[in-house]
């Protein structure tokens, strides 16, 4: 009576109800245009995360650890013309929003000795306007052990580093930077040839692709959505219900994030494919029940209100699994991965009260199928391949179930070769522009990725001979690890100095040996501008930064624990001693992913076994409900592992998701078969009227779910791309599961659980 009187209540209604949603959508999508985009390292992590505590320390104390790279490439990068090119550009890159510091050739200090006394003076005072001049500028700075990270010993590359203001340290910064770059390098591209690299370019990549995504993998996917409904359904007004309402979902989810102050990022603008391929599940139950009505000589009225009776209760319950399965992503260490996760779960439950408001209404308005139609889906091959389907037997279930379990088996074996990656450089297409462009600055100059360590002391603690000898030997100990290409510190500008001031002597490339000494140089180096970039407080705080290449990040995120038993060997023994970066940042990140996956999975299979069990009342129920849906878990996680996908914080989502994605099917399938067995059917006759029931919803919502998810493939990124694959094999599996896997359990289980 209550569904009876709630949709008569509706259609009562229904234009006042129609005005509404339309003009709330209307409000929606212009909340919606406000939405920003961020991915920078940093909002990876929860607000109060330790990491991000230490990384906000160093920001705050040194101002910047995030550069721009721009590798200049010439035949001699110490001619006249390519000088005078870079120092165009460094003058205007200064002057870029969000610029804090530019270092080139051509504003470099370097220590020169003049009546023996030790100064520093710009390597470069005016442009050279001979050869005799050039080639003095070349020897100093190929001499300078510091400069030596600008430029490399061929003279065919050097590097113009731009540091990021702290002010512009979010995405938008990061962006505006960038693009004021790279129009400065336009003007300059008939000069010389430059790549830019870096986490800011990294991050303009991020946006560009994402809006891409936005606007084409997005509207994609619900065009191969709306192409599959048609295929089953034939009838493009009725086609249409489904896809009116995951679009209105989705409008309404974005204008939430909008005014909630939810910025987008690579994996929360994921969540519109995911809400378009999941919101016409209950949508397409509802649809393929009115039809089964119709073809029982219901009139349009009644088709729609038994429909409803009989899957309100289900839909119902997949909304709720589903939800649960999202939800438990929020015990994720990583913000996004939270956000995907509640995010996900909204949009669904917004799916849910648009089916359960919409589809009465425009089944309504709509006219019913034609006469062909209805017989076709009664006679035609999809309902054939159904009777066949609906008929196991014990044999054929016997080896089902055994071939399942070696399966189990093999896959189980596999999953030791999963493996963890957070290597943002692996995320982007192997001919993709920043990839190349990042490639070749890194073979030819160096890395742009970033590892920061600061050793504090007592005050003046920085002119003890001992200490700086732990910190060269500790640099040493750097400069062998694979992918770091540049290390430098105090140490080294004490170094250079001591050279100069030996008559350039090669030899004396060496820490001064007394108090003394170093105290001298440090009074020389005080004087320079840059010097609070290496040493602060009273020559009691020193830092030691790290450039390695982004391609290797991934081998250097593996390697940070034993860096971090080393630093506290070397240094941590006297001093307090603390190392941050985007490295040290990733391989956090790395540690958060395995722990997301195996605790959001055991949380989401915890509650939805629960949730069966209060469905059935019965705990035979609930864990034969399990069988078919953890098992394509199982196999999408060991498909990861054949196909050396890793697991990133794309796929880390995968589990929990999944099982709340294929859970749904499960629950409709019990529910009927419930149904017929509280009717006194035989376990037989059981399954056979639930699949012919429910087998033709089954497979369009699996259909659509995994086309959905496969049209991620079109994406630009790797973690997308993965979750799409990945989500659409677990889909499919799970579909054989509840079809073949779970009818040949029952049969098999018979004689051990008669009640079931």
């Amino acid at each position: 009576m209550f569904i009876r009187s709630f949709i008569e209540s509706i259609l009562k209604y229904a234009h006042y109800i129609l005005f509404s949603l339309v003009l709330l959508t209307v409000i929606f999508a212009y909340c919606a245009f406000d939405l920003k985009f961020d991915s920078s390292i940093d909002v990876w992590f929860l607000e109060n995360d330790p990491t991000i505590a230490v990384y906000q320390e160093f920001l705050d104390r040194f101002e910047a650890d995030e550069i721009v790279v721009m590798g200049v490439f010439a035949p001699d990068v110490f001619s006249a013309d390519v000088l005078a090119s870079i120092k165009r550009i460094t003058d205007t890159a200064q002057k870029a929003p969000h610029a804090l510091r530019v270092h080139s050739l051509t504003n470099l200090r370097v220590p020169t000795v003049e009546d023996d006394n030790l100064s520093m003076h710009p390597l470069i005072f005016d442009l050279p306007q001979t050869e005799k001049e050039r080639e003095l500028i070349r020897k100093q700075a190929l001499a300078n052990r510091v400069v030596q990270g600008l430029v490399t010993q061929d003279s065919q590359a050097t590097a113009i580093i731009v540091e990021l203001d702290p002010k512009g340290n979010s995405f938008e910064g990061k962006v505006a930077l960038t693009q004021s770059l790279r129009m400065i390098v336009a003007k300059e591209k008939s000069h010389v040839s430059i790549s830019l690299t870096g986490s800011p370019p990294i991050d303009e990549a991020f946006y560009l692709y994402s809006m891409r995504d936005l606007k084409i993998v997005v509207p994609l996917v619900a065009l191969v959505i709306l192409i599959i409904l048609l295929i089953f359904i034939r009838q493009l007004t009725m086609a249409l219900i489904p896809f009116v309402i995951v679009i209105q979902s989705c409008v309404w989810l974005l204008g939430i994030m909008a005014i909630l102050g939810i910025n987008l990022n690579i994996l929360s603008s994921g969540v519109l494919a995911v809400v378009l391929a999941i919101g016409v599940a209950d949508a397409i139950h509802v649809i393929t029940g009115y039809l089964q009505e119709l073809m029982l000589g219901r009139s349009k009225r009644n088709a729609i209100m038994n429909s409803f009776r009989s899957l309100l209760l289900p839909c119902f319950l997949t909304s709720v699994t589903t939800i649960v399965g999202m939800l438990s992503l929020q015990i994720s260490n990583l913000q996004p991965v939270r956000e995907f996760g509640y995010l996900a779960a909204l949009g669904v439950f917004i799916a849910f009260i648009l089916s359960l408001i919409l589809i009465p209404i425009l089944l309504h308005y709509i006219n019913t199928p034609k006469d062909i139609i209805i017989h076709r889906m009664q006679h035609g091959w999809f309902t054939r391949c159904l009777h066949c389907l609906a008929k196991p037997k014990l044999l054929s279930s016997s080896l089902i179930v055994g071939l399942t379990l070696i399966l189990v088996v093999i896959s189980l074996l596999s999953l030791s070769s999963l493996r963890v990656g957070t290597n943002v450089f692996n995320y982007f297409r192997a001919n993709d522009p920043i990839r190349i462009e990042t490639e070749r600055v890194e073979s030819k100059i160096g890395g742009s990725a970033a590892v920061e360590f600061v050793i504090q002391t007592k005050e003046d603690g920085l002119h003890d001979p001992q200490l700086l000898k732990q910190i060269e030997s500790f640099q040493e100990w750097l400069k062998q690890i694979e992918g770091v290409t540049y290390v430098v510190s105090v140490v080294d500008e004490l170094k250079e100095l001591n050279r100069v001031y030996s008559d350039f002597d090669k030899d004396k490339y060496i820490l001064p040996t007394t108090r003394q000494e170093i105290a001298q140089f440090m009074l020389v180096l005080a004087a320079e501008e840059d010097f609070a970039r290496f040493v602060q407080d009273n020559n009691s705080v020193a830092r030691i930064s790290v450039r390695a290449q982004f391609n290797r990040s991934d081998q250097l995120v593996h390697m940070i624990p034993m860096i971090e038993e080393e630093l506290t060997r070397q240094l941590g023994q006297t001093n307090k001693v603390f190392f941050t970066g985007f490295i040290k940042l990733m391989s956090d990140m790395e540690g958060y992913l395995l722990d997301s996956q195996i605790k959001s999975i055991s949380l989401a299979l915890f509650l939805i076994i629960c949730l069966m069990g209060l469905l059935f009342r019965s705990i035979k129920f609930s864990f034969m409900s399990i069988i078919p849906n953890v098992l394509p878990i199982l196999f999408g996680l060991s498909f990861m592992a054949w196909m050396t996908i890793d697991l990133d914080p794309g796929t880390v989502m995968i589990g929990s998701i999944a099982l709340g994605l294929v859970i749904d099917d499960t629950v409709h399938f019990l529910v009927r078969y419930k149904r017929h067995r509280d009717c006194m059917c035989s376990l037989e006759d059981s399954i056979t009227k639930t699949l012919l029931e429910i087998g033709r919803p089954i497979i369009i919502t699996s259909l659509v779910l995994a086309c959905g998810f496969l049209v991620m493939l079109f994406g630009s990124f790797a973690p997308n791309r993965h979750f799409g694959l990945i989500s659409a094999y677990v889909i499919m599996i799970a579909l054989i599961a509840d079809l073949i896997l779970l009818p040949a359990a029952l049969i098999v289980t018979k004689r051990f659980f008669s009640d079931l």
